[in-house]
């Protein structure tokens, strides 16, 4: 199975210091997925949208960051993601801001499960595969 990773799971780890070590989901999130033997996806929207957050103002923070990006694969948006990205936009036209939009489209192409800490913004998405964070 292929897990697409919504930015605030990375944001989340990148501010670790501020939470106690069981509540940071990467780790059990990249164990878990090696040990099921799934992908995690990274959309390159969301790298920018990680890297562009007042958290990565911290260097040991972006370099913390940079070291887990080796258990992902960073996926370009191509002309099928953006392509259905904006179909969804135009089904839904929802107040939902573009990353999202795109999140789910290539969630939708890769046929794969969103994780994502904000399973609200997502709801609109009817057909849309989460991950459930319980399984961690």
């Amino acid at each position: 199975m292929i897990i697409v990773i919504d930015t605030n799971i990375l944001i989340d780890f990148a501010r670790s210091s501020r939470v106690k070590k069981e509540e940071i989901l990467w780790p059990r999130l990249v164990s878990f997925a090696k040990r099921e033997g799934h992908q995690l996806v990274l959309p390159t929207i969301a790298l920018f949208e990680l890297f562009s957050g007042n958290e990565m103002k911290v260097v040991s923070n972006r370099e913390k960051t940079e070291n887990i990006l080796k258990d992902v694969v960073v996926l370009d948006l191509n002309e099928e993601i953006a392509k259905k990205g904006a179909s969804l936009f135009r089904q839904y036209q929802a107040n939902v801001g573009p990353i999202d939009y795109i999140l789910a489209a290539t969630t939708f192409i890769l046929k794969g499960e969103l994780v994502t800490l904000n399973p609200k913004h997502f709801s609109i998405f009817k057909e849309l595969s989460l991950f459930n964070l319980s399984k961690l």
